[in-house]
C-alpha cells in the first residue's frame, strides 16, 4: 500500500464520530462474543473452526465497510470485498448455491466496477471521497415511507400469513431485479443517494 492510500485510509478513521465508534465497538464486541461462544460450546452452528474465525473478519469488515460506505468513502470497497467474498466461502460450504451465485458472479464484480469509478470521480479536496449529492427532506421523507411501508407489507405477508412464507425467495428475487434495473443505464459510481434522486425524484 503506498502512502497516499494509507493516508486515505487515516483520513477515513479520522473522520468517523465518536459515536459511530461507539456503535462499531458494540457491533465488533457482539460479533466477537458469538465466536467466543462458538469455541467455548464447541457449537458455532456446525462451522469449522476457521469458517468461524473468517465470519468475524467478514463482520469486521462489514461494519467498516456500513459507516465508510455511509460517508461516500472510498476506501469501504476493501471491507466491502473481504465482507463479500468470506460470505461467498460460507455459502459455498453450505452448498447454498443460489445466494453463493449471486454474491459470486453479481456482487463482487459489481463492487469491483464501483470501486473503480467511485475511485474515478474523487473529490477535489477529500481525495478519500467521491462526488455524491444529498438527498433533500423530501426525499428523505419518501425514502423512509417506502422502507417503513415495504417493512410492513414484508411482515404482514411472511409472518401474518404463515402459508405464504415460502414465497419469500419470490420477494428476494424481485428486490434484486429492482436493484438491477434501477442501475442499468447509469453509471455504477452514483451513491444510492444520487441514483434516487436521478430515478425516483424527477418529479419534485
Amino acid at each position: 500500500m503506498d502512502d497516499v492510500k494509507l493516508n486515505n485510509l487515516k483520513k477515513s478513521f479520522k473522520e468517523l464520530k465518536w459515536y459511530e465508534y461507539l456503535m462499531g465497538v458494540i457491533m465488533i464486541i457482539i460479533a466477537a462474543k458469538a465466536m467466543a461462544e462458538g469455541f467455548m460450546t464447541g457449537s458455532s452452528n456446525g462451522n469449522p473452526a476457521w469458517l468461524t474465525v473468517i465470519n468475524f473478519i467478514s463482520a469486521v469488515c462489514g461494519v467498516i465497510c456500513i459507516f465508510f460506505t455511509a460517508k461516500a468513502n472510498i476506501s469501504n470497497f476493501a471491507f466491502a470485498t473481504v465482507n463479500t467474498i468470506v460470505y461467498a466461502i460460507y455459502l459455498v460450504y453450505w452448498h447454498i448455491w443460489g445466494t453463493a451465485a449471486l454474491e459470486i458472479f453479481f456482487y463482487i464484480p459489481t463492487n469491483f466496477i464501483s470501486w473503480y469509478h467511485w475511485a474515478k470521480h474523487r473529490d477535489e479536496e477529500l481525495t478519500q471521497k467521491t462526488k455524491a449529492k444529498k438527498l433533500t427532506l423530501l426525499q428523505n421523507i419518501v425514502c423512509t415511507l417506502i422502507v417503513i411501508g415495504s417493512a410492513v407489507v414484508y411482515h404482514v405477508v411472511l409472518v401474518s400469513y404463515p402459508r405464504l412464507k415460502h414465497l419469500g425467495f419470490l420477494f428476494h428475487s424481485l428486490k434484486l431485479n429492482a436493484y438491477i434495473i434501477s442501475t442499468r443505464g447509469f453509471e455504477l459510481h452514483r451513491t444510492i443517494g444520487s441514483m434516487l434522486h436521478r430515478n425516483l425524484f424527477k418529479r419534485f
